[in-house]
């Protein structure tokens, strides 16, 4: 898409409060995106200075986020560790559910409200619920009552949530329960390690405890418990979690106020920007650090990056920006990438990339991967087993990950 710098438009508007009283955190952040792509790659964070809500700006539209989830989402049901990394989270939902909601499972309808994946209804069946049902954004909207409306990490990327959580109030029936989980603003500067672009061009709300229920509140939704807490995405990767329970009211709600255990949102994104501007010092010095050890040592080494992602797009864009050309290659395992074009080059899937490497490997010259992504451990693995010891790897810093491997 064509994109032109955020602030160059003068019709902004919080997508909350439609209020325009608004302070510009960042002016506009540049980040290189695949040719073609649905979503821009000009980004801008904005506070609205009348309901504190926090968010992306960018010129994509709503309707150019459905076609990214659409066409790119990458969310499905996970296999062996992970699996049961979900179950464990999935089930501690479902017995918080029980705990504060106090449902009659075998009187409960319940829908899974756009994780992209069956695991949730799956469990919440085998609690003996009569139906469970699963909807994502390029459905049709569900037209049954439902007791219990669970969504986990999904409104941290609606454009208009607040429609949405109108839609969900009038979807459930009387007292019906209402389940949020979203990516909490007031952990990020403790957990996402690495230049995060912004947060990243997905995530474009960013919740904390605060606005989460007062949207909620605005709704028509009264708040039974919340927790801030994480969300165990690896063995080695966590997010700052902020969950909400709350239960279907047709009187208006009192506004909340809840507290907090973790720092106020503007301290956070203070340390959050100082740590990503750091981090991406840090992934350009090892990266200009590994080619200079390279020329120095007199190896012929043919260089590309491995993974494209959020931390990936910022690093492309950062060398674009110091005219730095010497990439040959640049790939991913996702073959819905293959074909476009990042960086001047052509995005290569497993097998492309393997043919690269024996043309490489002929020719005396060393592929070398730099990778530099929120899941780098996993990558590097995925890597070392495809490709053996016909390929050098370099894991830029910060590794991504934020727990110990």
């Amino acid at each position: 898409m064509v994109s032109t710098p955020p602030r160059s438009e003068a019709t902004v508007r919080c997508r909350n409060c439609n209020g325009n009283n608004l302070q510009w955190i960042t002016d506009h952040i540049p980040i290189m995106v695949p040719d073609p792509y649905p979503l821009s790659g000009d980004m801008a964070v904005i506070v609205c200075e009348d309901c504190d809500f926090v968010a992306n700006h960018s010129p994509s539209t709503d309707q150019d986020y459905i076609r990214y989830y659409t066409d790119n989402n990458k969310h499905y049901t996970r296999n062996d560790a992970l699996h049961d990394l979900d179950k464990a989270y999935f089930e501690d939902l479902l017995d918080l559910i029980a705990e504060h909601g106090k449902p009659d499972w075998s009187k409960t309808h319940v829908l899974d409200w756009g994780s992209g994946a069956l695991l949730f209804s799956r469990l919440a069946e085998e609690r003996g619920v009569p139906s469970a049902s699963n909807y994502d954004m390029e459905s049709p909207f569900p037209a049954r009552p439902y007791n219990l409306v669970v969504s986990t990490h999904c409104f941290e990327h609606i454009y208009d949530f607040n429609a949405e959580f109108a839609r969900i109030h009038a979807l459930l029936d009387e007292n019906g329960l209402f389940l949020v989980a979203v990516p909490d603003l007031r952990g990020y500067h403790d957990v996402y390690w690495g230049p995060y672009s912004a947060f990243d061009l997905e995530h474009i709300n960013h919740f904390e405890i605060g606005t989460l229920s007062r949207a909620l509140a605005k709704a028509g939704f009264e708040m039974l418990t919340a927790r801030e807490s994480e969300r165990r995405v690896t063995p080695t990767l966590a997010y700052p979690e902020i969950l909400v329970l709350c239960r279907k009211s047709d009187r208006p709600v009192a506004t909340p106020d809840p507290k907090s255990i973790r720092e106020a949102p503007r301290t956070v994104l203070a340390k959050y920007f100082d740590r990503a501007n750091r981090d991406l010092d840090l992934m350009l010095a090892a990266f200009h650090g590994r080619l200079a050890d390279c020329d120095a040592e007199n190896v012929a080494v043919s260089p590309g990056l491995y993974g494209v992602a959020s931390y990936a797009f910022r690093l492309l864009q950062t060398l674009k920006d110091q005219d730095f050309s010497r990439l040959d290659w640049i790939a991913d395992s996702d073959t819905r990438l293959s074909g476009r074009h990042l960086f001047g080059l052509t995005i290569r899937d497993a097998n492309g990339i393997d043919e690269w490497f024996a043309a490489c490997n002929a020719k005396g010259t060393r592929p070398l991967a730099f990778i530099a992504a929120v899941n780098a451990p996993r990558i590097e693995h995925f890597v070392q087993a495809r490709f053996g010891d016909r390929i050098d790897i370099c894991v830029l810093p910060p590794r991504g990950q934020n727990r110990d491997m």
